[in-house]
């Protein structure tokens, strides 16, 4: 932690997905708020970044253009990174330390903790209650269910194809259900309408993604179909969340999710396995309780 104080450190993903940049943000609000460490998070390219500046009060945004995934760390006894004002190509930047946000899948560790321990942080409260967020517009219609079964790079393994299903018995049941699936008919929505919305929503219900990470601040309850690919306590650290997890008979952690040289059966099958039906009554029973 000595190492880091009275510096100014850009916290920089080198992944594009937008789950990645939503924990690199909690880190920096986690390291800023608890620390007093002056921590910065970095966006490259993803669609939603010209919001955040916007809806994270407090925590501090750098647009750094470069792209560092061809470049690996350097080796060396301090917290890897970039030190001395300049980045892997020798260019000056405002920072005396980037450190690359990133974690390893093996471990099955918390992501967060595994960021934080680079920074000398032995422990961490959880739960965690998520990405602060500021300044969301008002909105005119809610609903009671927000569903996100899509996901980015990792869809189709971790996409649950059958939300049009699930949306069609939340309705039979009096629910209305905001469909943000890209297969939906609905309409695209900014980041901050789609915060707005789920704060709004007595439920959230989404798969390992992006936006499950996004909305962990705002949402009054989440439930999360988890695949099988990593153990829940890889990512969820959230207050408010419910997990649908299941260890599956053909391998599920254990599979090669990405290439399945020795899955028989199709991408996806296991999160197709989750029946709507079951998904639709819990989620009603979530809602009932509150």
């Amino acid at each position: 932690m000595e190492y880091f104080r009275g510096k100014r450190i850009l916290l920089w993903t080198r992944k594009p997905g937008l789950g990645d940049m939503v924990m690199n943000a909690i880190c920096c609000d986690i390291l800023r708020r608890e620390h007093g460490l002056d921590v910065w998070f970095g966006c490259r390219y993803n669609p939603y970044d010209r919001d955040f500046p916007e809806i994270l009060k407090g925590i501090p945004c750098y647009k750094y253009q470069p792209d560092l995934r061809t470049h690996p760390l350097p080796n060396q006894a301090e917290p890897r990174g970039y030190a001395g004002g300049k980045d892997y190509a020798g260019q000056k930047h405002p920072f005396d330390f980037i450190l690359d946000f990133r974690y390893h899948m093996h471990l099955e560790v918390n992501t967060l903790f595994q960021c934080l321990e680079e920074f000398g942080v032995s422990r961490m409260k959880v739960p965690c209650d998520g990405l602060p967020v500021h300044n969301l517009p008002g909105i005119g219609k809610t609903y009671d269910v927000v569903l996100s079964p899509d996901c980015g790079g990792w869809k189709p393994v971790r996409a649950y194809r059958r939300g049009d299903d699930l949306e069609a018995l939340l309705n039979k049941r009096g629910m209305s259900v905001l469909n943000l699936s890209r297969s939906a008919s609905q309409a695209k929505l900014r980041l901050p309408e789609m915060l707005a919305h789920v704060k709004a929503a007595k439920l959230y219900i989404g798969v390992e993604t992006g936006p499950t990470h996004l909305v962990s601040g705002v949402h009054q309850q989440a439930l999360v179909l988890q695949s099988g690919i990593h153990r829940s306590a890889f990512w969820n650290i959230y207050s408010r969340t419910h997990v649908v997890e299941k260890d599956w008979p053909c391998g599920g952690r254990k599979c090669q999710v990405r290439k399945h040289e020795e899955c028989v059966i199709p991408e996806g099958v296991c999160m197709d396995r989750y029946g709507p039906e079951d998904i639709a009554e819990l989620a009603c029973e979530l809602i009932s309780n509150k």
